[in-house]
């Protein structure tokens, strides 16, 4: 009996370790999305893997709250972080800490040696002695990082539109003209631009798509770790 619960455990375990192995060639996907329009703008960010099985967006509507809703497994779980909070707290300490600089300003008049002073020294002069190593270091692990940018990360352009219009209707006639030179050779050619030659404003929206290929992500970075641990 013992032996049997056994045999069920690591079959469990293969099962597991395999949907685990085979979820590294499901790609990750990342779509921002953002508009503008009467000076105000908004934004959204999902992230998704599996859709409806795992994904996150962050909606961006003000400048005080972020807006989160998690999917798990078909169950969406919304929060909402704060972020007026967290200024007018950072703006209570402020006063505080300008009190008990008061003090420390009355000493630094004396000329005398501090240790922290002498610390910060040597540090910024180790920092300079050791700039040419942190370019070796660079020069050695940015082609793992330029693979991983170029072959597993790709950036996809949905879709543009925009409203356009300057103070004077010439600038409004010149900044059309380059656009229609300019806009079919990028990577926007689907832009809906439409040119306001009689008010002044600014109004777009902007989607794109980033898709990232986890599997080849992860091999280069067990490269880039093999490599740094034989360095």
């Amino acid at each position: 009996m013992f032996i049997l619960i056994l045999k069920i455990l690591g079959i469990l375990l293969l099962v597991f370790t395999g949907i685990l192995l085979s979820t590294l060639f499901i790609q990750l996907k990342v779509r921002l999305q953002g508009a503008y329009c009467d000076k105000k703008g908004s934004g959204e960010i999902s992230l998704y893997w599996i859709k409806y099985v795992f994904d996150l967006r962050c909606r961006i509507a003000d400048t005080d709250h972020l807006h989160f809703v998690l999917r798990l497994f078909f169950i969406p779980i919304p929060f909402r972080l704060s972020l007026k909070k967290t200024a007018s707290a950072h703006r209570v300490k402020e006063p505080k800490k300008a009190e008990t600089q008061k003090p420390r300003f009355e000493k630094e008049m004396v000329p005398e040696s501090t240790p922290e002073k002498e610390a910060l020294k040597d540090r910024i002069t180790h920092l300079l002695d050791t700039k040419d190593q942190l370019f070796d270091v660079w020069k050695k692990y940015y082609p793992f990082l330029k693979k991983i940018y170029v072959r597993y990360i790709t950036f996809t352009p949905e879709s543009l539109t925009a409203r356009i219009g300057f103070s004077e209707p010439s600038q409004t006639a010149l900044a059309a003209g380059m656009s229609y030179s300019i806009i079919p050779l990028s990577p926007f050619h689907m832009a809906d631009i439409q040119w306001d030659f009689e008010d002044q404003g600014l109004a777009f929206a902007l989607r794109i798509k980033i898709t990232m290929k986890l599997y080849g992500i992860f091999c280069t970075l067990l490269h880039l770790y093999w490599v740094y641990n034989k360095g």
